[in-house]
């Protein structure tokens, strides 16, 4: 199966609700849409927020999207981390499509992630919202995120 068939396949089995940003191909081909909200005031921020030969860890990276991000802002590398091997997967063929390297992606949940080192920068976009406030997740993801973080958390609350 070629690499665009396969990662449709996982598209359509992980489900458009659980597909955060846009998933392209070939520079314009539009895979998914995702549901996550575009103004994200990341990518808007130039000069701010520095990734320049940094480390960044990308928790709960669904497929990829800000671990590509970062990583074309100048990070030396990138570890996205998400529960899901389908997820994984399709970030494992975005990169090959994307000829992208220094930036590697790992099936891991989050809250177990405390082993894998540490990072620069740990990243947490759109992870957490009412439904992790609510049941007291966001405690236990908010102590991953500090235990892999050296220097730098970027989190994103929606």
């Amino acid at each position: 199966m070629d690499k665009i068939k396969e990662l449709e396949e996982i598209i359509k089995s992980v489900g458009p609700q659980n597909i955060w940003h846009p998933v392209v191909v070939n520079g314009d081909k539009l895979l998914a849409n995702g549901i996550g909200e575009t103004a994200d005031g990341i990518r808007d921020r130039d000069g701010i927020l520095d990734f320049q030969g940094k480390t960044v860890v990308d928790l709960g990276c669904n497929f990829g999207y800000y671990s590509f991000f970062v990583r074309n802002a100048g990070a030396r590398d990138v570890l996205g981390i998400d529960m899901d091997d389908r997820i994984i997967r399709g970030c494992e063929i975005l990169k090959a499509l994307h000829g992208v390297d220094g930036v590697n992606f790992r099936p891991l949940d989050i809250t177990k992630a405390n082993s894998i080192g540490k990072f620069d920068i740990g990243m947490m976009i759109d992870i957490i919202g009412r439904d992790k406030i609510r049941t007291g997740a966001a405690k236990d993801l908010l102590n991953s995120l500090e235990k892999l973080s050296q220097k730098e958390m970027l989190l994103t609350i929606r």
